[in-house]
Formats: structure tokens, C-alpha cells, sequence
């Protein structure tokens, strides 16, 4: 017997998987360290290099992306938990490979574009981030795990003006704190509005409310930093 097709669901549109993109490629997490390191600049008074932002954005895609990866590795159902875990389930071979690229390609690029005390403050916050994934390998967000989160990305966001002579700097600690008490908000936000994906891990093209709330939160975070280092005298 004769059937009318049935019309597929037409897929969701490039725009409405930007958001999606950036939340679950932990983009916005990279933009509010890189403008959480701004701000900090700005008080201190010396502008941010191109090559310091470049390593630093570096430096936290590939920590937020090897927590991730390796939570999924352990614990492949947290791909239907979270955008971030259910973009990296469903990219994961091609993301590895990336992931392990740009880890050996930017040691010796740091090396050459770094001055050596920002490549060796680097190494020291790469140990602590693989030490922060091996310990917090498949877990939830309790609180000491949002508490180290908060460690490692204000020790990137102070890296640079640490390791170039900054350090006396009050507006340098002033911005600094700032941050880490706007990540620690943020992360906190995060963990009380925390959803899931749809069930199959599907639904690529829109993010669920908690998920959508999250991105809301680093963009008001990422404002905040900005007007912190516009407002630098």
C-alpha cells in the first residue's frame, strides 16, 4: 500500500548551531580568561601581546578539552549530560588527534615566542591542570573541584603578568580577584542550573535551558571583564 512521505524535520540552521559550537568547544571559556587577562593588564598598565594571548587560549582549550575527553572515557553516558561532554562524544576521534597536535606543535612555539619565564609558569600550570583531570577524572562538580577550576584559570588569567615582572602590581591582584570571585560565581550558577542534553545526545542545534543559562552567564562574566579593564585608569 501506498505511503505519503513523510517530510524529515529540516536540520537546524548555521546560526543556531553557533551557540552550540561555542559552548560545547568551550569557546566561551577562552574568551573570558583571554578578557579575564586583559582586564588584568590594564590595571598593571602594559597592553596584552598577541603571541601571550595566543599561547594562553591555547593553553585553556586544551585543558578544557582534555577534561572532557577524558570524562568520556571513563563515563561515555556524561555525553548525554552536558554540551560540552556531548560535542566532544561526538567529535571525539577528531578532536584527540587536534587535541594531541596542537600539544606538541606549541611547546617548542612557546619556547621560541615566550620569554622562559612565562614557558616555565606555563609548565607549572600545565601540571596542575593534568593533576586537576586525573583527580577529578569522571566526577561531578563538588565543591572542591569548582574551587580548583577557579585556582587554575586565575593563576592563567595572573600567568603572564606573573612571569614578566608584574607581580608588585596592586592593580594586578586587585583585577585578579575580581576574576577568580566572578568565576567562582559563575561556576556556582553553573552548577545549580546544570540540565542535560536531550537523551539521545542529539539536538545539535539548540541548547537546553541550563545549558543556554550557562552561555548567558560567561557572556555577562565576559562583559563584566571587559567594563573591569575599560574602567582602567
Amino acid at each position: 500500500m501506498w505511503r505519503a512521505a513523510t517530510p524529515s524535520r529540516p536540520g537546524p540552521t548555521l546560526l543556531l548551531r553557533i551557540p552550540t559550537v561555542i559552548r560545547g568547544a568551550s569557546l566561551d571559556a577562552v574568551a573570558v580568561v583571554l578578557a579575564g587577562q586583559w582586564a588584568v593588564l590594564r590595571w598593571a598598565g602594559v597592553p596584552l601581546p598577541w603571541e601571550a594571548g595566543l599561547f594562553l587560549a591555547v593553553g585553556i582549550w586544551l585543558g578544557y578539552s582534555a577534561d572532557r575527553l577524558a570524562d568520556l572515557r571513563r563515563m561515555p553516558e556524561l555525553a548525554r549530560h552536558t554540551a560540552r561532554h556531548a560535542f566532544h562524544g561526538r567529535h571525539a576521534r577528531a578532536l584527540g588527534v587536534f587535541w594531541g597536535i596542537l600539544f606538541v606543535v606549541s611547546w617548542p612555539a612557546a619556547g621560541i615566542l615566550l620569554p622562559s619565564p612565562a614557558v616555565a609558569l606555563g609548565a607549572c600550570l600545565a601540571g596542575g591542570a593534568a593533576l586537576y583531570v586525573i583527580l577529578a577524572h569522571g566526577r561531578g562538580h563538588t565543591g572542591w573541584k569548582r574551587g580548583g577550576t577557579v585556582v587554575l584559570l586565575t593563576g592563567a588569567v595572573l600567568w603572564w603578568p606573573l612571569s614578566t615582572g608584574l607581580a608588585g602590581s596592586p592593580g594586578v591582584w586587585a583585577a585578579g580577584t575580581v576574576f577568580a570571585v566572578g568565576a567562582a560565581l559563575n561556576l556556582a550558577w553553573l552548577g545549580r542550573s546544570r540540565g542535560g542534553t536531550t537523551p539521545d545526545g542529539r539536538g545539535w542545534g539548540t541548547l537546553p535551558p541550563a545549558e543556554r543559562a550557562a552561555l548567558q552567564a560567561d557572556g555577562a562574566l565576559l562583559a563584566a571583564l571587559l567594563i573591569l579593564g575599560g574602567l582602567a585608569p
